[in-house]
């Protein structure tokens, strides 16, 4: 073989195994960012879903639960609460299908909490008062951090696409990381 042929290869070699090596690094090490910062808004989901027993609790001992009215509804409401709890808990990674299981347990949220304040004893109460703002606070950490974790995931996306790192993310089987919308 000639010297010109193996100083070919060898050179080749040299620009291959850095390009895969940065390549591979750069990847896992953006993906490990992703499932961090999804970990960072799962943390306060599941504080949220962990606080939604608690006001209901709270609603149940501070209404007056004479009337059958309030129970028909209420018992309606918790009812829904806890499906779309168990659903949205259910799911636990960024996906459309989590997205729409924490947007329908928003929206039954939004319904208990109404309930609660049209109800002159519990709208009064301090305890749900305290309940109401600390799930509104976890309504705004979480639509920031699901933000945050979707500029995160952008990046990742973009540089997963990016020509010089496609055959890397092909080899690796890296998907794109999927977008989480959160709304309160």
């Amino acid at each position: 073989m000639n010297i010109t042929y193996i100083v070919i290869i060898v050179a080749f070699l040299f620009l291959i195994v850095p390009w895969i090596t940065v390549g591979v690094r750069h990847l896992k090490l953006l993906r490990k960012n992703v499932i961090d910062s999804w970990e960072f808004v799962d943390e306060k989901i599941r504080a949220r879903h962990d606080l939604l027993p608690l006001i209901v609790e709270v609603i149940r001992g501070s209404a007056n639960s004479g009337e059958s009215a309030f129970s028909t509804s209420f018992t309606k409401i918790a009812d829904r609460l806890v499906q779309a709890r168990d659903q949205a808990r259910r799911v636990y990674f960024a996906s459309g299908e989590k997205t729409e299981t924490e947007y329908e347990l928003s929206k039954v949220v939004s319904d208990l909490i109404n309930f609660g304040n049209g109800l002159s004893d519990v709208s009064k109460d301090i305890r749900f008062l305290e309940f109401k703002k600390e799930l509104n606070d976890f309504g705004s950490d979480i639509e920031n951090r699901s933000r945050e974790y979707n500029e995160v995931v952008r990046k990742f996306n973009t540089n997963r696409n990016i020509f010089i790192l496609k055959p890397i993310t092909f080899l690796l089987r890296m998907n794109q990381a999927l977008i989480f919308e959160f709304e309160k």
